[in-house]
């Protein structure tokens, strides 16, 4: 899960070329690299048709409190 200027953004630990944890990637303003293949992945923006996409999961905050709903993964 990150925070990008005030936007929780909340991705599956899995990169889509060939599953390496992200954990480790270098996150560098919006922008999140994968440690083992170099990929980046811009995390403001929306996932474009034809590319290689992260899972992600829908973020709420709630009285304060930030809501992450596993359930319902977006498949791009």
């Amino acid at each position: 899960m990150f925070n990008i200027g005030g936007t929780y953004r909340a991705i599956d630990n899995s990169c889509p070329h060939n599953g390496a944890s992200l954990a480790g990637g270098r996150l560098d303003g919006t922008v999140l690299q994968c440690p083992a293949h170099g990929l980046r992945f811009d995390l403001a923006k929306p996932s474009e048709p034809g590319r290689l996409c992260l899972h992600s999961f829908p973020v709420d905050e709630i009285d304060g409190k930030v809501m992450l709903q596993l359930d319902s993964a977006d498949t791009p």
